[in-house]
């Protein structure tokens, strides 16, 4: 494979992106939620980032792994950026689309 062109090397130049790691953790309820962690630029571990948490709009849509500027603005300014597909999000069959059906934005519970 030979590349022909860099429509952004002008653009990402001198500068650094952050890394995204992805994640799965369980709801409450034991379901698998996908998410992803953008760290800020120059990560050191140990050290302490405000995060922002970000929630998409839907609830049919569905985050992926594929390059978001604003994550990456968020991490050039120094935060770590969390972004998950929450129940009801697409990409993952129709069981979890349908996981808030009536009952949006999330299961009601009684005590």
């Amino acid at each position: 494979m030979k590349k022909l062109v860099d429509v952004n090397d002008d653009i990402i130049a001198g500068r650094t992106l952050g890394a995204v790691e992805e994640i799965w953790y369980p709801s409450k309820d034991g379901l698998k939620i996908q998410g992803w962690i953008v760290k800020p630029a120059n990560f050191q571990a140990g050290k302490k980032y405000p995060m922002v948490l970000v929630i998409h709009g839907g609830p049919w849509s569905l985050y992926d792994v594929g390059f978001n500027w604003s994550f990456q603005n968020f991490a050039a300014n120094g935060y770590a950026v969390l972004y998950t597909n929450p129940r009801g999000s697409t990409g993952y069959g129709q069981e979890f689309v349908n996981g808030i059906q009536f009952s949006y934005p999330g299961r009601i519970t009684t005590t």
